[in-house]
């Protein structure tokens, strides 16, 4: 971003104390153009009226080029030793790669495109890295920054888990990798869970005034824990509590057998789960622009910024649930329910 300087620069020097310009009279000027007195003669030259910035353009300058002193602070950071040029590259990747799946699945296709193994993994490789990368950078000695700590660490856990879910009958069908059933699954989904409420927690008892110095949060608590929890930790716990159920009180084959039914069903849930790994990396990302003040947060806690985490995720909501209840006329979401109930 180029900062924005003054428009017109005047030197004093040029001025006498009477105020008229310091330049010796001439009495006739002749034309460039023909041996014709001009009729031009001293006050020719007029001064002109100084152009001041008004008190709305200095804000604005003032403004643009705090701007662009926090954006270069922001990318000298990135790049400051090895692991951060690693880590801001793998970023940038995740964050261009999980836009254009969101954009895909969200406006352009819908939930129950064709998602590949492949893909899936590849992708949550990507989305896993990034969160561990960042952890390093995480300052655990500062007890007013535990709420954005607990927003952190847990990311590459649980995109971990999303991309493994992906890759169990929960995404493939009988043609699972890794089974949704075995107990080592099961607990490891069971830890996720749990993870997520006490984020839930930690941001409900560690924010506020007093009790964090970190520019990232509302003034209210239970705000900032409604905006964690709808836009950020629901996506995770029901898909991770539905996959419990589902592993506990729905038998292996009857599962497999459905899944295969409905391959959209399949694709559905893997689209989900990966768009989920994206936010949570873009959630860290908006967290860091914040930090670095790039963005700016609202001196107050004003309706338009509040609802915009949700209304993105009644958006998702709506699309997700439409492709649901729509595939198939109806008869995959009524298979499914018969399945669990």
């Amino acid at each position: 971003m180029v900062s924005i300087v003054p428009l017109l620069i005047v030197p004093l020097s040029f001025i006498r104390p009477s105020g008229k310009f310091n330049f010796k009279s001439r009495s006739k000027v002749m034309s460039s153009s023909a041996n014709i007195p001009s009729r031009h003669i001293e006050n020719d030259f007029f001064p002109q009226r100084l152009v001041v910035p008004s008190s709305v353009e200095k804000r604005v300058q003032k403004r643009a080029f705090g701007l662009n002193r926090k954006v270069q602070k922001f990318l000298k950071a990135g790049v400051k030793d090895t692991i951060r040029i690693v880590h801001s590259t793998v970023g940038l990747a995740s964050i261009l790669v999980g836009l254009h799946h969101m954009i895909e699945v969200v406006i352009i296709k819908s939930f129950s495109d064709v998602f590949t193994a492949r893909t899936i993994i590849w992708s949550g490789i990507l989305h896993t890295l990034v969160g561990t990368f960042g952890i390093r950078r995480l300052h655990f000695k500062n007890k007013k920054e535990s709420a954005r700590n607990a927003m952190f660490w847990p990311a590459p856990i649980q995109n971990a888990w999303l991309t493994s879910v992906s890759l169990t009958e929960w995404g493939q069908g009988s043609g699972a990798f890794v089974s949704m059933w075995k107990a080592p699954f099961a607990a490891f989904t069971t830890f996720n869970l749990m993870l997520t409420v006490w984020q839930l927690l930690e941001v409900l008892k560690k924010t506020g005034p007093s009790k964090t110095s970190d520019t990232i949060w509302l003034e209210d608590s239970k705000k900032n824990a409604i905006l964690v929890e709808f836009a950020y930790l629901f996506w995770m716990q029901i898909q991770m509590g539905t996959a419990l159920y589902v592993s506990r009180f729905v038998p292996l084959p009857i599962f497999s057998t459905f899944m295969d039914t409905y391959p959209e069903m399949r694709y559905l849930l893997s689209n989900l789960a990966l768009n989920t790994a994206f936010f949570n990396n873009l959630a860290i990302f908006i967290a860091t622009l914040l930090r670095y003040k790039v963005m700016s947060k609202p001196s107050h806690d004003n309706a338009i910024v509040f609802s915009i985490p949700l209304l993105s995720s009644i958006l998702i909501v709506w699309k997700v649930l439409s492709c649901f209840f729509l595939t198939d006329g109806g008869a995959m979401s009524a298979s499914f329910f018969s399945l669990i109930f």
